[in-house]
């Protein structure tokens, strides 16, 4: 595994999404009137997934397209709000729950 970034698995990543309030731990409780499910968590994670044109190697996301997960994820979760402010608005509650950038960056060493 010499020379190989770390991949956030999918259930890593709908873990930290149900961790931070991204989605709720039970389905069917919306939290701030936002619909996003397990589904869509799911759905992201497949398309940006195969956006990277199916390389072989390790299944999941690196960091770039952890960010982009967010991005498309925050414009579902808070449709109310401009892109910036609801891409900011996400990525606090991440940093909030893990509470620096390097708790975060350890998901993907999952």
């Amino acid at each position: 595994m010499t020379g190989q970034r770390p991949k956030l698995s999918s259930a890593n990543f709908a873990k930290l999404c149900r961790d931070c309030g991204i989605i709720q731990a039970w389905q069917g409780v919306a939290n701030q009137g936002e619909e996003v499910s397990r589904a869509d968590i799911d759905l992201v994670f497949s398309r940006l997934l195969s956006a990277s044109g199916g390389k072989k190697g390790p299944r999941g996301l690196g960091f770039a397209q952890f960010e982009g997960a967010l991005e498309v994820l925050s414009l579902r979760k808070f449709p109310e709000m401009e892109p910036d402010e609801a891409y900011a608005e996400i990525c606090s509650m991440v940093l909030v729950r893990h509470q620096s950038p390097r708790s975060v960056l350890s998901c993907l060493c999952l």
